[in-house]
């Protein structure tokens, strides 16, 4: 009887375990990824497509410069004294587009300081992780496969080095980057910019 009933304690003890913690698990957690799945993609505000960035790796702050219904425009400062624009253009509150504007970098002359030649290579290098983070937070739908996005940041990168205009497109994306027009200014003929947009 003492038997019988350790078994029966036993028992009690194993019954509930694969009835109340195993099917509620099973049962719950698909629901949670399906909830998940089902999501809208949020709104790509100005400050979310910020925030994007930041989450694919942008560490350059972005201070606005300017703003109404249809952009925003921001100073980021990248360098000892250097700084570049951030424009993003917007359709219904949704950034659509962003430019990057800036002075080309300078390649130091032969037998200067190695320091200066590192400031050069810092500096292409600072264009490449800023177009690419850009290029990732326009892309909320991961359309742009991350291969595509590096090939445009390098394109972008490239422009900015040698002045050379670059076109490239995927799916929905448009790439392009130059050097802006003369217009009589200080920074004439050294002026770059670089651009992605995406059709709403």
């Amino acid at each position: 009887g003492a038997l019988l009933a350790a078994l029966g304690v036993v028992q009690t003890v194993y019954e509930p375990a694969p009835v109340s913690t195993a099917l509620p698990e099973t049962t719950e957690a698909p629901k949670a990824t399906a909830a998940v799945g089902m999501e809208e993609h949020p709104a790509l505000s100005a400050e979310t497509f910020l925030q994007r960035a930041e989450s694919f790796g942008m560490e350059t702050l972005a201070v606005l410069s300017s703003e109404h219904e249809r952009m925003a425009e921001y100073t980021l400062a990248y360098s000892s004294g250097e700084t570049a624009t951030l424009l993003l253009s917007l359709q219904n509150g949704e950034v659509t587009e962003f430019m990057l504007t800036m002075r080309r970098p300078m390649p130091p002359a032969p037998l200067t300081a190695d320091a200066q030649q590192a400031q050069y290579e810092e500096s292409l290098a600072w264009i490449y992780q800023v177009f690419l983070a850009y290029a990732l937070a326009l892309d909320r739908e991961e359309a742009l496969p991350y291969s595509e996005a590096a090939q445009m940041a390098a394109a972008a990168r490239s422009t900015f080095e040698d002045g050379e205009a670059r076109t490239a497109e995927h799916g929905k994306f448009r790439f392009t980057a130059g050097a802006i027009p003369s217009t009589g200014t200080k920074d004439e003929g050294n002026m770059c910019e670089a651009a992605l947009s995406a059709e709403p």
